[in-house]
């Protein structure tokens, strides 16, 4: 017998010892005790849009998750999103079908609660992509030198954040995902764990006439043990809602450059080398005929569509670009059959509705993963079928079927789960 429930008293240190065995890299890291970790995970739970859940078989814990109940911007429009993470199997019970059986009733439970969109970051992406998650943007990382930037005297508007300015940061930051696609709110929970002092990390905010206008997460790390005082520094992220605050904080950076060798910064601009008077890094990469490394790029959030009509009846604003068209989507999805299937989707001034009796304009298909990444624009559908990986019956549309769901930017999202 197989049951699905969430974690209470009975069966918390079984989900720590599940965690623990997953994750063993973490704990020996941090030097956590387990009951270190189970104090984490306890304090976890404060957050309310946290759960712990359990796959029991003949009574026993054999797997474990956490589901995170998360509002998304998805193209204009805060919608409610379905994250999971810490999907710990127990190590008796691998290759039993165990993580099988948990994402299918994740997906099941958020689709059945009215959650049409699914969120995860992937330890290998090709396991997720097979249960049917398309990836989302890249992320860039660039390594540069303090004085490559520019610096700038709005850095005197620049302090470090404390746990006083928690409010400060969750209105900064619930302001920018209102207008950043793929972007997750954020409540205190979250700044209360990233202030923790065991977190090792600094919160550097910009802040004019009284009000925050950006703030990135920093950590200053010894390079060279002979040298104990020079450094570099890592650069997690930079948000911010005016030209002024990004100035200030690269000014910031820049100011740093007696101390600090390289700045490592994290960003989903591919356009940030614009910035660097220098803009390669420090790998002395040339590649032919020449072409300088600036940066590194990886993916990491990965998307799934769980309920296309509901999602599109979510929509509240105009999310869709190009004139009018009427498509035939078919989707193939052998993980959730509720998603194997053909749609017919009208667009018009913006919007999309399934509407099953209009005649379409042309025929696409995709499987499920491809269609989620195209769906939050991450890919444009012309490179889909370019590689493959779509297709479409009359391919002289595919210019206006590109322009349909093509965003401003790409899915940008921070949150960690």
């Amino acid at each position: 017998m197989e049951e699905l429930r969430a974690i209470d008293d009975s069966s918390f240190d079984d989900a720590v010892r599940l965690t623990c065995d997953a994750y063993p890299g973490d704990v020996r890291a941090t030097g956590a005790s387990q009951e270190r970790v189970k104090e984490l995970m306890k304090r976890a739970l404060e957050d309310p849009r946290l759960s712990y859940w359990g796959l029991f078989r003949e009574g026993r814990m054999v797997g474990f998750m956490r589901y995170h109940d998360l509002k998304l911007n998805c193209r204009g429009t805060v919608i409610a999103g379905g994250g999971v993470g810490g999907i710990a199997v127990d190590l008796l019970h691998k290759k039993q079908g165990v993580a099988k059986s948990m994402m299918q009733r994740y997906l099941s439970h958020y689709r059945d609660n009215g959650t049409s969109l699914a969120l995860l970051w992937p330890f290998r992406p090709d396991f997720y992509h097979k249960m049917g998650f398309g990836t989302g943007a890249k992320m860039y990382v660039y390594n540069a030198t303090p004085d490559s930037l520019p610096a700038s005297e709005e850095r005197h508007h620049c302090r470090f954040l404390a746990a006083d300015d928690i409010p400060d940061l969750v209105q900064m930051h619930n302001a920018l995902a209102m207008h950043r696609h793929g972007m997750a709110e954020e409540n205190e929970h979250t700044f209360r764990k990233v202030l923790r002092p065991e977190a090792n990390v600094k919160l550097l905010g910009y802040e004019r006439d009284g009000r925050l206008e950006g703030y990135a997460q920093i950590l200053f790390g010894n390079f060279d043990p002979r040298n104990f005082v020079k450094y570099d520094l890592r650069v997690h992220f930079m948000l911010y809602l005016t030209p002024r605050a990004l100035s200030g904080m690269l000014g910031f950076f820049h100011s740093q450059f007696d101390q600090v060798r390289r700045i490592r910064i994290t960003s989903p601009d591919d356009a940030f080398q614009y910035m660097l008077s220098d803009p390669r890094d420090d790998s002395d990469v040339i590649d032919r005929p020449v072409f300088h490394q600036t940066n590194t790029a990886g993916v990491g959030i990965m998307f799934r569509v769980l309920d296309l009509d509901a999602l599109l009846s979510q929509l509240t604003t105009p999310a869709f670009e190009g004139r009018g068209l009427t498509l035939g989507i078919t989707i193939k999805d052998s993980f959730l059959p509720e998603m194997n299937g053909r749609w017919v989707v009208s667009f018009r001034e913006g919007r999309g509705a399934v509407t099953p009796e209009a005649s379409p304009d042309a025929e696409i298909a995709m499987p499920i993963a491809e269609f989620s990444s195209l769906f939050m624009g991450a890919v444009p559908f012309a490179r889909l079928c370019e590689y493959g990986l779509a297709s479409i019956d009359k391919p002289e549309l595919i210019p206006l079927v590109t322009a349909l769901f093509t965003t401003e930017e790409p899915p940008f999202c921070l949150t960690s789960f």
